[in-house]
């Protein structure tokens, strides 16, 4: 069930009508009188005003719910904003005046009377029961007594009545989004999740935002993202399942994956990251099942344009692509090798099932419907030049068996393609012999001389690539400061490679690029069809040929037959591309992928292993060694926070994985290897 966008200033309070929104019968009902009331005042990261609209959500029963916006800094200010004010508003109930403190003692006061009332009655009860003395002379005994009555009333039991709460720790729904329910039944699994993250402590948080964290916690209200901890995301997962948490502002980590069911899903604010198909993900997680009859799915401070757009968003069509790579025949033929080598006895059932899974892909298709098979063709035309420029690079054998840096590559294959071109650099001695010219010029005091900076601004061309706009491919001079330098000297845009080893690259894209071209020319070797003469964008068909026999021009005549002889030989070329007198030499990777016969020859950028070395790179990979910060990286050189953190998470894996590779082929004085495991000892966490 959607429910109308709650924006400010809301449209309703103009005509006293609803907007058309489509409110089912049902629990949703219960809203449409209050719409008006509801409709949200003030800026996103209101503190008052977020509490006054999620109360009255609480009152019309829709939550628990996960309030979903993709700006952390937004989420965590939401928070902060809410849980102080939460805290401000309990304080001066009972604390913001002399008149306010003199009604706290009088209900103290009240509740510990009460208590001790309660205890004594209790204890009597107690006494009455250990005695064994029966009802009637009970009642005898206690007919002039004037707490007979209070004493018979008490169920006897051994356990002593609860202790008295202080009005500032009592969990009042007034200051508290907490399952009271939840609570009686989880009190003591609750209080401990809470005791074991308090414990855990601050770790590098600030002291003040991790006791932010645990007072939210006590309150009902919690935050999720990928830069939250992990104790404090589990503890936030494990209380919201309990039931205990009724609010959750979260980004798009708790879409998929993580089982955290809501009643209510709430898109607060607008972002123009937020597609159709995330909407479709996050608003499926209202409704709980078994609990919930409807899932109710709510827009706070949203334009309603949007809402019918995201509404009436159609879902895109998944098609599977299977992107052939030299890196997956290399790992097909290790997996292979690893099972016809081991000693199991039931290494030929093994050695089956691998074949027979490895031929599937050379079986079916992953493309498209291919009733005449080409792409089954292709894909297996595309294995053998894949074998080619392994066996090229020294990566197998002639008996196709893996051999030198082959079975790292086949473990960091999502470093493909500048795993292959690295590794041909580490083999040819050249980034050994870089490292020992630059040890003789490195400076403590300047930091881009250090050696791991060095193997660090290298390695950055081979891995974790991403590549700058144009905007930024030339930043200006930075003015001087005062302050520490923190970034890289062209920051954002990385340092070339050196000269010999720029020299070692372009040697080896040309010899990868003739195979591929080699690969084209093979695929390419049928005749053309109509959709090769069929322009991409307006599906409009074009002629095959001139039409060379209608007058004035004659069939046999000079000028047909001066056309004939000057056209351009083609066959892996498009038709439109040949225009101009192209052939199938192709000049670059451009050239080979941009003017391809796109209806029969399937090839895109990522299928060809070549490392462009003249577009300009992110030297985010060199400032991870500089900056301190991680905001500060981010900022400088134009990455969100959480790419920040994959970035570095996954450089030091691959980091980790080339030192046992070097390890095992290289001595242990070797400099690269030496400096790669200082590297990874110099890189944050």
């Amino acid at each position: 069930e959607v429910i109308g966008p709650l924006q400010s200033p809301p449209p309703l309070e103009q005509d006293g009508e609803l907007p058309d929104v489509d409110l089912t019968e049902g629990s949703g009902a219960d809203l449409k009188s209050e719409l008006k009331q509801i409709g949200y005042r003030g800026e996103i990261t209101d503190g008052e005003a977020l509490i006054d609209v999620f109360r009255k959500f609480d009152k019309c029963g829709f939550l628990p719910a996960l309030i979903f916006n993709l700006n952390r800094a937004q989420i965590e200010k939401m928070f902060q904003n809410i849980v102080d004010q939460l805290g401000t508003a309990q304080h001066n109930k009972w604390h913001g005046d002399e008149d306010r403190e003199f009604l706290y003692k009088q209900e103290v006061e009240r509740r510990k009377k009460e208590y001790e009332k309660r205890y004594k009655a209790w204890e009597m009860a107690l006494n009455q029961k250990r005695a064994g003395r029966d009802s009637s002379a009970a009642d005898d005994e206690g007919k002039g007594d004037k707490r007979s009555k209070e004493v018979a009333d008490v169920v006897v039991d051994e356990t002593p009545p609860p202790m008295w709460v202080d009005p500032d720790d009592e969990k009042d729904p007034e200051f508290y989004f907490v399952s009271q329910q939840a609570l009686g039944r989880y009190q003591d699994d609750i209080k401990e999740q809470i005791e074991s993250f308090e414990k855990k402590g601050p770790g590098r948080m600030k002291k003040e935002v991790f006791q932010r964290l645990v007072e939210g916690l006590r309150r009902g209200i919690a935050y999720h993202h990928e830069g939250c901890t992990r104790p404090y995301k589990s503890v936030v997962e494990v209380l919201f399942r309990m039931g205990y948490l009724k609010l959750c502002i979260a980004t798009s980590t708790l879409a998929l994956g993580i089982n955290m069911p809501c009643k209510s899903t709430v898109f607060c604010g607008d972002t123009t990251t937020l597609t159709g198909v995330m909407f479709r993900q996050m608003s499926g997680r209202a409704g709980r099942r078994g609990f919930d009859l409807l899932g109710h799915v709510i827009f706070l401070e949203f334009p309603f344009p949007k809402v019918t757009q995201l509404l009436g968003s159609e879902m895109p069509s998944m098609t599977g692509e299977l992107g052939h790579s030299p890196a997956l025949t290399l790992r097909a033929l290790q997996l292979f090798q690893n099972v016809q080598e081991s000693e199991s006895p039931e290494r030929e059932v093994l050695l089956r099932g691998v074949f027979n899974r490895l031929r599937v892909l050379f079986k079916d298709s992953f493309f498209k419907e291919d009733p005449e098979g080409r792409m089954r063709r292709q894909f297996i035309i595309h294995a053998r030049f894949a074998m080619d420029f392994l066996q090229a690079h020294q990566m197998i054998s002639p008996s196709a068996e893996l051999q030198n840096f082959a079975s790292g590559i086949a473990c960091l294959f999502d470093c493909e393609p500048g795993i292959f071109a690295l590794t041909e650099v580490l083999a040819s001695g050249l980034l050994h012999d870089y490292l020992e010219d630059m040890k003789k010029l490195v400076e403590k005091e300047d930091r881009g001389t250090h050696m791991t900076v060095r193997l660090c601004g290298v390695l950055a061309w081979f891995l974790q690539r991403r590549g700058l706009p144009r905007s930024l491919a030339n930043p200006p001079p930075r003015p001087p400061s005062r302050k520490r330098v923190l970034h890289s000297p062209n920051c954002p845009r990385l340092q070339p490679l050196p000269d010999a080893i720029i020299g070692f690259v372009e040697e080896y894209n040309s010899r990868t690029f003739d195979i591929y071209c080699k690969f084209v020319r093979q695929v390419a070797n049928e005749g053309f069809e109509d959709a090769d003469f069929q322009l991409p964008l307006t599906q409009r068909q074009c002629l095959r040929e001139f039409p060379l026999g209608a007058p004035p021009v004659s069939e046999n005549g000079p000028f047909a037959q001066a056309v004939k002889e000057s056209r351009a030989k083609y066959k892996a070329r498009s038709p439109f591309a040949a225009l101009g007198g192209s052939t199938d030499h192709f000049e670059n990777l451009a050239d080979l992928v941009d003017s391809r016969r796109r209806s029969f020859v399937h090839i895109d950028y990522d299928t060809v292993p070549m490392v462009p070395i003249d577009q300009p790179l992110n030297s985010m990979l060199v400032d991870v060694l500089y900056h301190k910060s991680d905001r500060k990286m981010a900022q400088e050189n134009h990455l969100t926070p959480g790419e920040v953190y994959a970035v570095k998470a996954g450089f030091k894996r691959t980091l980790e994985v080339l030192g046992m590779i070097l390890g095992k082929v290289s001595p242990p004085n070797d400099i690269v290897l030496l400096t790669m495991q200082e590297l990874l000892h110099d890189m944050p966490s």
